[in-house]
């Protein structure tokens, strides 16, 4: 019951937390030191959740995410209930597939991945998952990464 709950609720932030952006032009980004950037603040991320999953770890991550917005308040709830359901999460694999910059070529940047992980709850069952995501960042000023949501490309 509570694994179905925790998908569920990751189900609804990735839908909660959507927004196709259709109409926003993107380009891929062509300065290889911003690539490697964003490429390594995802992956730093990606890595730092899932090990703080189990560990009690959300603090943790508060320096990966925008305080007090959507995202961040649905990556908090599901924390806690995989928390509460005793899980853990492990990352089987995590590939940047390419890092695009949006309307703002300063501060509005979309990286795409893919991304592989098993979730273990209390009574053994594992789920695998393997999705296709894109994770949309702001930078700031001084030049450090945050991410606005991660919402689950089409198939």
């Amino acid at each position: 019951m509570k694994r179905w709950m925790g998908l569920c609720v990751l189900v609804l932030v990735l839908i909660g937390c959507s927004d196709p952006r259709n109409d926003i032009e993107v380009t891929p980004v062509e300065d290889e030191t911003t690539y490697q950037a964003a490429e390594e603040f995802v992956s730093a991320y990606k890595s730092d959740m899932t090990q703080a999953v189990g560990q009690g770890g959300f603090d943790s991550l508060e320096d990966y995410l925008i305080p007090n917005n959507s995202y961040y308040h649905s990556l908090r709830r599901y924390m806690d209930d995989l928390e509460q359901g005793k899980a853990t999460k492990e990352l089987l694999e995590f590939e940047v597939l390419n890092v695009y910059v949006g309307e703002d070529p300063e501060s509005e940047f979309y990286v795409e991945a893919l991304e592989e992980v098993a979730i273990t709850y209390l009574n053994d069952d594992v789920d695998e998952i393997s999705r296709h995501v894109e994770f949309e960042l702001v930078k700031s000023p001084d030049g450090r990464f945050r991410i606005v949501t991660i919402r689950e490309l089409n198939k």
